[in-house]
């Protein structure tokens, strides 16, 4: 979901969005909406981290956890 996406899946109607989410001032709606965009891509981000971990055997030492396949499980090119 882009943020052009998010605004417009919550401009159909604005009043009626503003009502439902309690935000009155311009400053409660932007918040409102910067949280749920940053939550979204929070979500995606973890999932993909979860399923994209690699694990780094190091001999009898055992396993580590490879950092850059977490870091770069989700890509900030996703984020628009």
């Amino acid at each position: 979901m882009t943020a052009n996406d998010l605004y417009s899946k919550y401009g159909g109607n604005p009043i009626k969005w503003m009502k439902e989410n309690n935000c009155i001032t311009t400053k409660q709606i932007t918040i409102k909406l910067m949280q749920d965009f940053a939550k979204y891509h929070v979500e995606l981000a973890l999932k993909a981290a979860s399923e994209d971990v690699e694990l780094e055997t190091y001999g009898s030492f055992g396993n580590s956890v490879n950092k850059d396949s977490i870091l770069n499980a989700y890509s900030i090119d996703l984020i628009k």
